[in-house]
């Protein structure tokens, strides 16, 4: 492997911790294994939009500035690699808190018991979904076989970013639909207290 590309690894790695490190008080607040998964997925998520954006800039920097002193060649490949996994990576994130956009004008003006059984089936048709998207994935990602052209990882890589973030996300979705069962509302971040 490249040692330009292993050292930017160890560079997003430490900045992707320092970064998590200075929110890890919100994270951990619950001082349970979630929190620890929380803070992993903070960094993980970091990583990602860190990564992405540091290889698109080295990639046009070195292609319109440093272009004959600097010959690395990976950084397109690994842009897009970060950018399909930090796409499913965020997805799951907000999966976990039930935070994806939704449009609610005819959902608001139901009543409160048809609003609950609506809201169950449209999680049975999420996790139903979820688990086809995972089984597809899973295959799709199994048939590609091969290395990228510049950059020396399996290019099932960029495949494994659907089964794996989707079947976390199956698991959050059954975690909110059991909270939701059990009358715990779901906080979301953006509301405010009356």
């Amino acid at each position: 492997m490249d040692t330009s590309l292993l050292v930017l690894f160890g560079v997003l790695a430490l900045t992707a911790a320092a970064c998590t490190w200075t929110v890890r008080t919100a994270l951990l607040a619950s001082g349970t294994i979630s929190g620890l998964w929380t803070l992993f997925e903070a960094w993980v998520g970091v990583f990602l939009m860190l990564g992405m954006t540091f290889a698109a800039a080295a990639q046009v920097l070195i292609r319109y500035v440093l272009v004959e002193q600097v010959p690395i060649a990976w950084t397109e490949e690994l842009s897009r690699l970060l950018l399909v996994w930090s796409a499913f990576w965020g997805a799951m994130l907000v999966q976990r808190s039930d935070e994806h956009l939704v449009v609610t004008v005819f959902f608001d003006r139901m009543p409160r018991i048809v609003q609950s059984i609506a809201r169950l089936c449209i999680d049975v048709l999420i996790v139903g979904f979820l688990a086809i998207l995972v089984w597809y994935g899973w295959i799709s990602a199994q048939l590609q076989l091969g290395s990228g052209i510049a950059l020396p990882l399996p290019i099932a890589l960029f495949g494994y970013a659907v089964p794996v973030c989707g079947a976390v996300m199956i698991l959050y979705t059954i975690m909110c639909t059991v909270r939701r069962l059990q009358g715990d509302p779901l906080a979301h971040r953006l509301e405010t207290e009356e």
